[in-house]
């Protein structure tokens, strides 16, 4: 998909839609710097079980990320394949969360949380806080690399104009922080459009301070 991130930079640079029934697929452009790549994102809800399924490819390297959205809201598994083909499973049972590289576990891959939920897409995830008129959640976002859990905390921040494509937008802005640590250490913006609570748009330093900003936003 990319450059090497930071942990954080793994669960939440996946640029991804709200709910929707049935099937929809979204192209958004990533920015750092003076860097540009544009993917697209599909999701399809199974009338059957309820489930959500996100699948996000990238056409420059091929690379595809397959996220599974249970009924309560959490993410239920996430098969990442890198370009050289290499293939990433990450499954959470309970409170436990396991990753598995080409079905090979590492020492590190065996994790247990406590009951917040698992965003492998925090687009996707936050979408629901984004319908509240304020309002704080704590999730779980995972590293791929190596199966580690971080903690998170979004906060709303209310309803403003942003630019989207050079449109402006009427949205609800939500900011995350790492749990436990101050928002100059690691923060990012995304914006939600307020009619349809699609993810149209995200900021912030995925390195930390002193990093080039990241923005993702929707362009068709």
């Amino acid at each position: 998909m990319r450059r090497k991130l930071a942990p954080f930079a793994f669960a939440i640079a996946l640029a991804l839609v709200g709910v929707r029934a049935g099937a929809a697929e979204h192209r958004y452009r990533e920015t750092t710097g003076n860097v540009s790549t544009e993917y697209t994102s599909e999701i399809t809800r199974d009338a059957a079980t309820g489930n959500v399924e996100i699948l996000s490819r990238y056409p420059a390297t091929g690379e595809t990320h397959r996220i599974v959205f249970g009924v309560e809201g959490g993410a239920v598994s996430w098969t990442y394949r890198y370009p050289d083909g290499t293939v990433t499973r990450i499954t959470r049972t309970g409170n436990v969360i396991e990753c598995a590289k080409d079905g090979a576990r590492s020492p590190a891959a065996h994790s247990t949380v406590d009951g917040a939920p698992w965003f492998a897409s925090v687009n996707y995830g936050l979408s629901e806080l984004a319908r509240a008129p304020s309002g704080d959640k704590e999730f779980w976002i995972v590293n791929p690399e190596n199966g580690k859990p971080y903690k998170m905390r979004a906060h709303t921040v209310g309803e403003e104009i942003v630019s989207v494509d050079g449109t402006p937008t009427n949205a609800v802005r939500i900011r995350i922080t790492a749990w436990g640590l101050p928002a100059a250490f690691f923060s990012m913006d995304y914006w939600y459009r307020k009619s349809d609570f699609v993810f149209v748009k995200s900021v912030g330093s995925e390195d930390g301070p002193g990093s080039p900003k990241t923005t993702v936003e929707l362009v068709g």
